[in-house]
């Protein structure tokens, strides 16, 4: 029996896309989400720690023979939670909800700042799925 290894791999760190359909920043409002960010969220202990609690939590699914980026999105709320969670590019298989299972376990994160303030914002995660 073949064994096979997942490698998640976080590429070219995290990955902030602009959004064109968030609030103008003269429009300010409680539910803005801001694309244009003095300071990005991070995941509490960095990208190391983002990237161990991947490694516990990702299963990969049964009889699976894919190889691919998937790439997730998602808003760091204001308190530092996770909402709004969906694949902007997939590779099927189950591991695209299996990811979207992974990211919703994920413990609140630090918030992005504008002004000085926590604002809301976009997080898109490249994940790399490989098997060896």
């Amino acid at each position: 029996m073949i064994k096979k290894y997942l490698f998640i791999i976080f590429l070219s760190s995290f990955c902030f896309l602009i959004n064109l359909n968030c609030q103008n920043i003269d429009n300010q409002n409680a539910d803005s989400i801001f694309n244009i960010i003095d300071e990005y969220p991070k995941y509490p202990g960095g990208e190391k720690e983002l990237y161990k609690f991947f490694l516990e939590n990702f299963s990969l699914p049964q009889e699976i023979n894919v190889n691919g980026n998937i790439y997730v999105q998602f808003i760091v709320e204001k308190d530092g939670s996770i909402s709004n969670v969906k694949i902007i590019r997939g590779i099927g298989g189950g591991c695209d909800e299996e990811v979207v299972r992974v990211i919703k376990l994920m413990p609140n994160w630090i918030p992005a700042k504008k002004d000085g303030q926590f604002v809301r914002t976009f997080v898109t995660l490249p994940i790399e799925i490989r098997l060896d």
